[in-house]
């Protein structure tokens, strides 16, 4: 779902499915990630974005985390990502970054230990 005046630009599709993550759960969470790192104007934030592969029955939400932040001519944002797959799950902690272009990249994504 894309609401709003500024048209989410997809995270790159070329990108491999960071680890956690199964190859074909990893287009519906980059949907949602999309979503989740939309621009918004005023104060309209969104606090989470579900996401679900009805094909594997995984699930789970992507959350952005903190400010964003500028870095040279990229705007960067962290997140959180929850993956649900049965009775196991996972978490995912990581970093976006937009270009100038609109275009979202994953710079940085990793496992998160249970401790």
């Amino acid at each position: 779902m894309v609401t709003g005046s500024i048209a989410a630009r997809p995270i790159a599709s070329a990108e491999p499915a960071p680890p956690g993550i199964a190859a074909g759960d990893w287009e519906a969470a980059r949907q949602a990630l999309t979503e989740a790192l939309r621009p918004r104007g005023g104060s309209a934030s969104v606090a989470s974005v579900p996401w679900e592969n009805p094909a594997t029955r995984a699930y789970g939400n992507v959350t952005p985390v903190g400010a964003s932040s500028a870095r040279a001519s990229l705007t960067c944002q962290d997140f959180l990502m929850s993956v649900v797959h049965g009775d196991q799950d996972e978490w995912l902690s990581g970093e976006a970054c937009r270009s100038e272009a609109g275009t979202w990249k994953i710079a940085e994504v990793r496992r998160l230990d249970r401790s």
